[in-house]
């Protein structure tokens, strides 16, 4: 087994400037909605991507009660936060924002390549394919006329 390589900013600055981005932007969306209208929001937010995460989740074959359980909380916390930020600093939030995106160990996967497993080849899409309109329509050798 190979020893784990850690990186000090994906491994400790990351989230800590993401958690701090994310804080901050939480309680400025507290003081500009107040205590109940923040309630409600966070509540609307997951009600809202819940049902969008089951599906997606579904239909990529992920374990769905689990991930709608992490992913709903997390991106309603994630979009008051930048509707907070917004509020706080203006336009300067696009550019915080875009910053800790940019930075974020997700992307530095998707440099180094690591994230090919996840997403399906297109041969093995295209073989997909070919299996559902065969099963759908038949062979495509029947639709072909006689010369």
């Amino acid at each position: 087994m190979k020893p784990v390589r850690t990186h000090l900013w994906y491994d400790a600055a990351w989230p800590t400037a993401a958690g701090l981005v994310t804080g901050l932007g939480l309680v400025a969306a507290y003081r500009w909605t107040g205590p109940l209208m923040f309630l409600v929001a966070l509540a609307v937010l997951q009600l809202t991507v819940a049902p969008m995460a089951w599906c997606l989740f579904a239909e990529l074959g992920f374990d769905v009660r689990r991930g709608v359980l992490r992913v709903a909380p997390a991106t309603a916390a994630a979009a008051l936060a930048m509707i907070g930020l917004a509020d706080a600093i203006g336009g300067w939030t696009l550019l915080v924002v875009g910053l800790t995106l940019v930075t974020s160990p997700l992307v530095e996967r998707w440099r180094g390549g690591r994230l090919r497993g996840v997403l399906t080849p297109r041969a093995e899409t295209r073989r997909r394919f070919d299996e559902i309109v065969t099963h759908g329509f038949g062979t495509t050798e029947e639709d072909v006329p006689p010369h």
